[in-house]
């Protein structure tokens, strides 16, 4: 399969598995309550049967738009479509992440037009079917009487029952009830002498992987006397399969056949019993894929496919010239890198097909460097390139003029620009997942902010003017990253935090005075993990409150840093509520670095000096002036530096 189409086809199975999701759940729900549901539904089974059409025919596609300028334009036109599906989808689903108390009659009378966006795309879809049609483009392999000229049509290879995998996170469970299917009692078969087990699943959720693993555990081992594993192809039909399972008819009763495939209605019908559903990882078990997405990318780095950037930022890398030569070939149109201002009115005349932005970021920038960007309608990410050292600015108008016309934008960067004000015109950018304003000299952030229901990671390091977060941000229940480090004048938490429960970095949580109780909000984000810092904590005054965020229980965290501040009076500081609050706010046994700044207590509790605390590393003891005496550090394994002040 070639790289071109390769991509294409990426696009494809990602809607197939947005089409599957919408369409099972939250689009539904939404849909229902404006009378819409049928016709939505009607809609989308039609957009899945189109693309299924398309996908057959993209081997045949690829290897003929290299003499074939009407086929590249079918292809370029396809994965235009396949970007405005995906718009519009998701357009759907963040209207049904909004709260129901937040949906105005402004809302509701959208909805009619964005039906009518569906209609078009459906019309769109049926265009590049009939084409497809008269430029001669169909599934290699079917009868033709240009049969034998396409080259030989990319398969899957086949698959075996030897395990590849390295490792595999979070399938035990799913392994255990399959197995409770494999060696379920003759009597719970319907008088078969065969029982099918289907694994139905979406493509690429380790279906396969998961039927390895019972496969070649030994429980099922020693259960079955012989065992066979058989690689079908993807035409497989009901014919095929009679013709492989009767020979097993007249076999032993308690034969078990596993099947797995992408089809609910196959499964109910090969199946003897219930399907087993096989559903996306857990939020715990996805981290544990994110750390082996780190092994791969340092074993890349390995083989100089990346590099470490000349910048001097240690966190910075760059590919190597070959395989960026090769990226930017594949890309094509989609990517535009704004650099070079001899080429500037080369570069300019594909950037209105242009999905993906960078541009060098110069000391001073203003409007006229962005207004190519105007045209940019499709841009989905616009991020500057490369570091810059030392301080650079941007136009206010910049933000104001550019981002009402950028609204499909997933990801956008200022990182690096001393700019002090953020448009309210940052909500209507729904599809945003990531935003960098690092290093700005705002002093707050628009309440609309709130609304982008999409939003993944907030970055705001070093917004040293930053005082508070906008009200509304425990709205923002897909976020998955808020870095506030170096955002020294922040002076609280905005309530509700607790809704935030994706959370898995969040740098500092600010504890302020009356609101000791707001701690307790912490018990929800039950995925954090890297560093975390609780600072305020003198403004806890409820024991209780301090064992709600369980601290214990975040596995992930590997860096905890406790802070009171010096800003209430001696005579408001009490010793024994600061070391019972600090005895509540125990960490996971695993923590590697653990900081205790400002703490009135006399004491430290005796997990600070648990030897079963194995993995600390560093221990920070600054500024506890009523300390007496340390805790047994010596019982600390791993402890390699102590500091105190």
């Amino acid at each position: 399969m070639a790289i071109g189409e390769l991509l294409i086809a990426a696009s494809i199975k990602f809607l197939f598995e947005k089409l599957a999701t919408l369409a099972s759940g939250e689009l539904s729900n939404f849909a229902r309550g404006f009378g819409g549901e049928r016709r939505i539904r009607t809609l989308l089974t039609k957009w899945s049967t189109t693309l299924e059409e398309i996908e057959a025919v993209l081997v045949d596609a690829d290897e003929k738009q290299v003499t074939e300028r009407g086929i590249k334009i079918w292809l370029e036109d396809l994965q235009d479509l396949a970007y405005d599906v995906d718009d519009i989808l998701d357009e759907f689903s963040t209207e049904a992440l909004r709260p129901k108390s937040m949906i105005t009659t402004k809302v509701r009378a959208l909805i009619p037009t964005k039906i009518v966006k569906l209609d078009e795309i459906t019309t769109l879809f049926q265009d590049l079917l009939e084409r497809r049609t008269v430029l001669g483009v169909q599934k290699v392999g079917s009868s033709s009487s240009n049969a034998g000229t396409s080259a030989k049509a990319w398969q899957r290879p086949p698959t075996t029952c030897l395990m590849n995998e390295p490792s595999v996170y979070g399938r035990d469970e799913d392994k255990k009830k399959i197995i409770e299917l494999l060696l379920l009692g003759v009597e719970e078969l319907s008088n078969c002498n065969i029982g099918v087990v289907p694994i139905v699943g979406m493509g690429g959720i380790g279906k396969t992987t998961l039927a390895r693993m019972v496969y070649n555990d030994d429980m099922v081992g020693k259960h079955f006397e012989i065992k066979a594993w058989v690689c079908v192809s993807e035409d497989f039909d009901i014919i095929d399969w009679s013709s492989l399972k009767s020979p097993f008819n007249d076999e032993a009763q308690g034969s078990k056949v596993m099947v797995t495939t992408r089809n609910t209605d196959v499964a109910l019908m090969l199946g003897t019993v219930k399907y087993h559903h096989l559903k996306q990882l857990s939020m715990d078990d996805a981290k544990q894929m994110e750390d082996l997405g780190h092994e791969y990318f340092r074993e890349l780095l390995s083989r100089s496919f990346f590099q470490p950037s000349t910048s001097g930022e240690s966190s910075k890398f760059v590919m190597h010239d070959l395989i960026n030569d090769l990226a930017q070939f594949v890309a094509g149109k989609i990517c535009f890198r704004l650099e070079d201002k001899s080429k500037v009115n080369e570069q300019y005349k594909n950037l209105s097909e242009a999905c993906h932005s960078s541009y060098k970021r110069d000391k001073y920038d203003g409007i006229k460097k962005f207004e190519a960007f105007y045209d940019a309608k499709h841009l989905r990410t616009l991020v500057p390139s490369g570091a810059y050292h030392g301080q650079a600015y941007l136009t206010s108008n910049v933000p104001h003029d550019l981002l009402p016309k950028l609204r499909r934008l997933r990801v956008l960067s200022f990182c690096g620009y001393k700019i002090g004000e953020l448009p309210s015109s940052i909500g209507h950018l729904k599809h945003l997942r990531y935003l960098n304003l690092s290093h700005a000299l705002l002093c707050s952030l628009p309440e609309s902010l709130c609304t982008l229901y999409n939003l993944q990671t907030l970055l705001l390091r070093y917004c040293i003017h930053m005082e508070k977060l906008p009200s509304g941000t425990g709205n923002l229940i897909n976020l998955r990253h808020l870095d506030v480090t170096g955002a020294n004048s922040l002076q609280e938490m905005p309530p509700k935090m607790g809704q935030l429960t994706s959370l898995q970095t969040l740098s500092n949580y600010i504890v302020s005075k009356g609101n000791g109780f707001m701690i307790r909000e912490l018990g929800n984000s039950i995925h954090l993990r890297g560093a975390l810092c609780i600072s305020g904590l003198d403004n806890v005054v409820d024991v209780v409150d301090a064992k709600a965020p369980k601290l214990y229980e975040k596995q992930g965290l590997n860096e905890l840093l406790m802070e009171w501040s010096n800003t209430n009076s001696e005579d408001s500081r009490n010793e024994k509520v600061e070391l019972e609050v600090l005895d509540m706010l125990q960490p996971d046994k695993k923590v590697k670095v653990l900081s205790i700044s400002g703490c009135y207590g006399p004491i430290f509790p005796t997990w600070v000096g648990d030897p079963q605390v194995s993995n600390m590393v560093k221990l920070v003891l600054k500024n506890c002036e009523k300390c007496t005496c340390l805790p047994p550090l010596g019982q600390l394994p791993s402890l390699a530096k102590l500091f105190e002040e």
